[in-house]
C-alpha cells in the first residue's frame, strides 16, 4: 500500500507542502527543485509516505544522473515510464507550452502491483501556450522555434527539474520520440485532424461565444500572456491564428524533433517478405477493400483508428493472402495501420465522404 498511489506536482512551493529534490537541472547547478504533494495532500499524507515518495524520487535521479542512464535495466526506465514521459513532451512542445514543464505539472505513481513506475500527466494550464510571447527567447518569434522545455533558459517563477535534457542524451529514447511523433502525424497531429476537430468545436459553442465577448468585451486585447502579434478583433479569426500558429509550429517540430525512426524492414531479402496492402477506394463512401501477402510464418494485426485517436476495430491475420472489405459508416478522416511483433508495417489514412 506504501508504493502507491501519489500524486505529485511542480508549483508555487512552501516548506509544508513539499520536498527537494538532492538534485538541480544539469545545465543550472545552482536551481533548487521541489515537488509539491497533490495526492495525498500536504494535510493527509503521513510520514512514511512522505519518506517513500521522497525516497523514490531520489532513487530515479540518481538512476537519471548516474553514467549508465541509458542502459534499459538499471538506468532511468527502471522508475520512469517512457511512453507517458514521450506523450507529455509532444503535446506541451506542440503548445510550446510557457507553464508545461515548470508549473502545473503533474506526475502520478501506481502502487508497485500496478507497475510502479513515475507517469507524467496528466497534461494541464494551456494559458500560455499556442501562441508568440513576450519574455522568453524560447517563444517570443512567429517561426514556430524554440523548445518549450529548456524555460529554465528564461526567467521563471519556478524551476524545471529539467529530466528531459538528461533523457534527450539517450539515443533510444530520442528514437522512440521520433517514431512516436512521426506515428502521431498520421493521425492526431495531421493538421487536418487537428483543424477538423478546431472546426467541431467552432461549431457546437457558435452561441455560446458570442454571449462570451458580450459580457466580457476582450475581443483583439492581449490577456495576461503578453503576445507579440497583433490580436485578432472576431472570433472565427482567433481561431484562424490558431490553426496557422499550430500549423507552422508543426513544421517546425517536424524538422527538429531529434531521433531517427528506423524502418521496420532494413534489409531488401527481409522487405520483400511483406507485400505493402493496397486500399481503395480513397476517397470513400464508407467501403474500403484491402488486399495483400503476408509470408514468413507471421501474424500481421489490423488497426483502424477515428481521428480523435480511439480504436474502432482490430483484426489479426496469419500467412497468406488477406483480402477483405471493411465499412466506416460515418463521415470523416479513419486511420489504419498494419504490424507485426516488429512494430508498424504500414500506415494509411482513409477519408469518408
Amino acid at each position: 500500500e506504501l508504493t502507491g498511489g501519489y500524486i505529485l506536482q511542480q508549483n508555487y512551493w512552501d516548506a509544508t507542502n513539499s520536498f527537494q529534490s538532492n538534485y538541480s537541472p544539469i545545465d543550472h547547478p545552482t536551481f533548487d527543485v521541489h515537488f509539491v504533494y497533490e495526492y495525498p495532500s500536504a494535510d493527509t499524507i503521513a510520514v512514511s509516505q512522505r519518506n517513500y515518495i521522497a525516497a523514490f524520487i531520489d532513487s530515479l535521479e540518481d538512476a537519471l544522473y548516474s553514467p549508465n542512464f541509458d542502459d534499459t535495466l538499471i538506468g532511468f526506465r527502471k522508475y520512469l515510464d517512457v511512453k507517458s514521459f514521450i506523450d507529455y513532451f509532444l503535446i506541451n512542445e506542440l503548445a510550446r507550452s510557457n507553464d508545461g514543464f515548470k508549473k502545473s505539472v503533474f506526475f502520478y505513481k501506481d502502487k508497485f502491483s500496478k507497475g510502479g513506475k513515475l507517469k507524467a500527466g496528466p497534461v494541464w494550464d494551456f494559458d500560455w501556450g499556442f501562441k508568440n510571447l513576450y519574455g522568453c527567447i524560447n517563444t517570443e518569434n512567429s517561426i514556430g522555434a524554440g523548445w518549450a522545455h529548456l524555460v529554465n533558459d528564461c526567467p521563471t517563477d519556478n524551476y524545471s527539474t529539467g529530466w528531459y535534457i538528461r533523457m534527450l542524451q539517450d539515443s533510444t529514447f530520442n528514437n522512440e520520440l521520433r517514431c512516436t511523433y512521426e506515428d502521431y502525424r498520421t493521425s492526431i497531429l495531421d493538421t487536418a485532424v487537428i483543424f477538423a476537430y478546431i472546426d467541431s468545436v467552432r461549431n457546437v459553442v457558435q452561441n455560446a461565444q458570442a454571449r462570451h465577448f458580450r459580457k466580457w468585451p476582450i475581443l483583439g486585447i492581449s490577456g495576461p500572456a503578453p503576445e507579440i502579434n497583433p490580436i485578432a478583433t472576431t472570433y472565427n479569426a482567433e481561431l484562424d491564428t490558431l490553426k496557422k500558429w499550430i500549423s507552422i509550429r508543426l513544421q517546425w517540430l517536424d524538422a527538429n524533433i531529434p531521433g531517427l525512426c528506423i524502418p521496420v524492414f532494413t534489409s531488401t531479402n527481409e522487405s520483400n517478405n511483406f507485400s505493402r496492402f493496397n486500399f481503395f477506394p480513397n476517397p470513400t463512401n464508407g467501403i474500403v477493400h484491402f488486399d495483400g501477402d503476408v509470408f514468413q510464418n507471421r501474424e500481421v494485426i489490423f488497426r483502424i483508428y477515428s481521428c480523435d485517436g480511439k480504436l474502432i476495430e482490430q483484426k489479426n491475420f496469419l500467412d497468406g493472402k488477406i483480402n477483405f472489405d471493411f465499412f466506416l459508416n460515418e463521415k470523416g478522416v479513419f486511420y489504419f495501420t498494419f504490424a507485426d511483433t516488429n512494430g508498424i508495417l504500414q500506415r494509411g489514412k482513409i477519408v469518408v465522404i
